[in-house]
């Protein structure tokens, strides 16, 4: 082989080595968060079995009563995503459907893998294409939009307080870096669609080609003319409905948490419950390598929560009791989701008609 050859084939695997790792450098911060968040209060788990043992469990019901009501918002998002062509979902479909797809983001892909199975079981029911692929990319970003909200008030918290760090920054505009990417993808595909649509191609070819995989343009333009079409369909106020479903997911959640903390004898004002509660959670979105964010969301919202004032055994506490009732338990009622579902295969949405046959 001549000399040129050898030096383009180094080229090219320098970059192929530096894409790798560009890949994994946004989990690596989050894990650098996370352990920096964690070590300074490892001590305190001493003593978060007596505080466990003190909890009130009439507190620990309502928890779990509000953290159903946000599963119900987010079938309620999926439910006003179909709506807007013209079908009906029933609620409880929906939220089996939430639910199920919750749990095959945490096995395999994250958000990613959550959005195409929703897309999968939508169609698979009678959804029409756009509109399923409306519901698969579109409820992630609606909770996204709403936790960074929360995030952001917390953040304006923490720097009055003057406990922000640039971790922190630096881990907020991670999580935000897809959302934001969707949003310039829609802004410029109004007005200069095709060089969208050329750029978009270009990304996932060189994807594919650097990691050796299969790639069909046809696949990205259809999709992308399916989103295109449902998004313009969402204008004059329709995207309200689907945002509502959003909040109420957030809301109910958050109540969730508020409740485990009332249970474990210590009451948190609203300032210091929004501040401890949407940053945290974006940090777990981003990193989606690790299911659900396991163990960033629970040591950055401990850490953050003890730096508000709150005992350090009692974050922790609290933090692990509102991740079971929150996390772990409906992830696994949506393992039994997607079993009914696979199960499933007549129809459920038509035209202005549900049909429940199963």
């Amino acid at each position: 082989m001549s000399q040129p050859d050898s030096n383009a084939d180094g080229s090219r695997n320098l970059l192929r080595s530096i894409l790798r790792f560009g890949r994994y450098l946004p989990l690596l911060i989050l894990l650098g968060l996370g352990v920096h968040f964690f070590l300074p209060i490892i001590a305190s788990l001493e003593n978060s079995a007596r505080v466990l043992r003190s909890m009130a469990f009439g507190f620990v019901a309502l928890a779990f009563l509000v953290e159903a009501i946000s599963y119900f918002g987010g079938g309620y998002m999926l439910t006003a995503f179909v709506a807007l062509g013209k079908q009906n979902l029933s609620l409880g479909r929906s939220v089996m459907i939430w639910m199920a797809a919750y749990s095959v983001g945490l096995v395999a892909g994250g958000l990613a893998s959550s959005g195409a199975a929703t897309y999968r079981w939508l169609n698979q029911h009678g959804s029409r294409r756009e509109w399923a692929a409306l519901a698969g990319i579109l409820p992630s970003t609606f909770n996204t939009v709403v936790l960074a909200g929360i995030a952001i008030f917390g953040l304006i918290q923490l720097f009055i307080l003057e406990h922000l760090t640039q971790l922190q920054l630096i881990g907020f505009w991670i999580s935000m870096l897809p959302t934001l990417a969707l949003v310039i993808v829609l802004l410029l595909g109004s007005t200069y669609r095709p060089k969208v649509e050329k750029f978009v191609e270009w990304v996932g070819s060189t994807w594919a080609r650097l990691w050796k995989r299969p790639f069909d343009p046809s696949h990205i333009r259809k999709s992308l003319a399916d989103f295109y079409f449902a998004w313009e369909l969402m204008r004059g106020g329709k995207w309200k409905r689907p945002l509502l479903g959003a909040a109420i997911n957030c809301v109910f959640d958050m109540a969730a948490l508020y409740f485990v903390f009332l249970a474990a004898g210590h009451s948190v004002g609203l300032a210091v419950l929004l501040t401890g509660y949407g940053l945290p959670l974006l940090f777990g979105r981003a990193a989606f390598i690790l299911p659900g964010g396991v163990g960033i969301v629970e040591s950055s919202m401990a850490a953050i929560y003890t730096s508000l004032g709150v005992p350090g055994a009692l974050s922790v506490v609290v933090v692990l009791a509102y991740r079971l009732i929150s996390f772990w338990l409906p992830a696994l009622l949506g393992l039994v989701a997607v079993i009914v579902l696979q199960g499933s295969r007549r129809p459920i949405i038509d035209n202005g008609n549900v049909n429940e046959k199963d």
